[in-house]
């Protein structure tokens, strides 16, 4: 994971939305207003969407080299609790996402990706800049890092709880 140091820190930024009567349309990846961010150009390759039950935890999960992935993340239903480590400095960063909102969180490569759901059902959407690559999907369990999810532990999958702890993660970079 060092070989590609990255000096990107994640971002939120607004992707502005325009009501009508019929509800509202919003623009999420507009390049002109992530490159005035400082981000490098980001080109979206694939998308996805998740959902996600209450209190339930995805996570944590990193696409490494040689393909590395940055994402713009987007909550259109519910709310959730964002959680990024930058695995260079082992700093963790939290952002709230939700329905309501006009947040867009940008992560940038080389940093684990998880989140809490903290309403009944919460669809998460991400845009990614490189094709899924199984071999290069890794991770670490979401409880072994140390951190406090704000709401009792929900439902996580079979495979996230699997995943090797964050120490020894760390070890085998």
């Amino acid at each position: 994971m060092g070989e590609n140091i990255t000096t990107e820190t994640p971002l939120l930024f607004a992707a502005r939305r325009v009501y009508d009567e019929r509800g509202y349309f919003q623009k999420i990846l507009d390049p002109g207003k992530i490159r005035i961010s400082g981000v490098k150009e980001f080109q979206a390759v694939e998308m996805f969407s998740t959902s996600t039950r209450q209190y339930g935890i995805r996570g944590m999960h990193i696409q490494v080299s040689p393909h590395q992935s940055r994402k713009l993340v987007w909550v259109t239903h519910g709310e959730i609790l964002d959680v990024l480590i930058n695995m260079e400095s082992k700093e963790v960063f939290t952002f709230e996402l939700k329905e309501d909102s006009e947040l867009v969180l940008y992560v940038p490569q080389n940093y684990a990706h998880g989140f809490q759901a903290l309403s009944e059902k919460t669809i998460v959407n991400y845009l990614t800049d490189i094709e899924y690559h199984q071999a290069s999907d890794t991770g670490f369990n979401p409880l072994s890092f140390g951190f406090h999810w704000p709401k009792p532990i929900g439902v996580m999958s079979e495979r996230d709880m699997n995943l090797v702890d964050f120490e020894e993660f760390c070890e085998s970079d």
